[in-house]
């Protein structure tokens, strides 16, 4: 019986996360909050909008807020997206947008056991809700209800990746190198 089969025989319940690449740094999310994924298409500008909305698409209908997941985790954007830039198109607790990353990696099958340290994000730190432990390494969840919540009405500011967060998660978990991360894969 494999390690899955086992732990699902045990009642531990799995769950699927989308593996995904920003600026080099990997996050995940609910694969059942991303309703399909789309290439990059003309966008409608937004005067004035915070820097990390790249605009409004229309999809089947409907307008949906692009949104720069790297900018608005306050990561520096090295080069511009191109056409071949894959949109997620998320919903979570009834907002609606389209995440713009640099790359999709895969879906990993995780346990709630997986999901660690989200006492440290509950107390309002960036828009993440665990350090999650993958098969190829710890990467961290993103809150999508905080990522999706675009007010136009107040000053914007980025939800900024702060160093001591990336420290405690290393400390807790080891080095990518000791958790199979990207320079373990193979």
């Amino acid at each position: 019986m494999s390690g899955i089969a086992a732990e699902r025989g045990r009642g531990v319940s799995h769950h699927p996360v989308l593996r995904i690449l920003v600026q080099g740094a990997e996050f995940c999310l609910n694969l059942p909050d991303v309703g399909r994924i789309i290439p990059l298409s003309a966008l409608h500008p937004v005067p004035n909008g915070p820097d990390y909305l790249q605009g409004i698409l229309g999809l089947a209908g409907d307008c949906v807020p692009v949104i720069d997941l790297a900018r608005r985790l306050g990561i520096a954007r090295a080069a511009p997206y191109t056409l071949d830039t894959p949109l997620l198109v998320c919903r979570r607790q009834g907002r609606v947008g389209a995440l713009a990353v640099d790359q999709v990696l895969g879906v990993s099958e995780v346990t709630e056991h997986d999901a660690q340290l989200a006492d440290l994000f509950a107390g309002g730190l960036p828009a993440f809700i665990a350090a999650v432990r993958t098969p190829q390494g710890v990467v961290l969840k993103l809150d999508l209800v905080r990522i999706l919540d675009i007010d136009l009405g107040f000053p914007v500011t980025d939800l900024e990746l702060p160093s001591d967060l990336l420290a405690a998660c290393r400390e807790r978990f080891g080095s990518e190198q000791d958790a199979g991360g990207p320079q373990g894969e193979k």
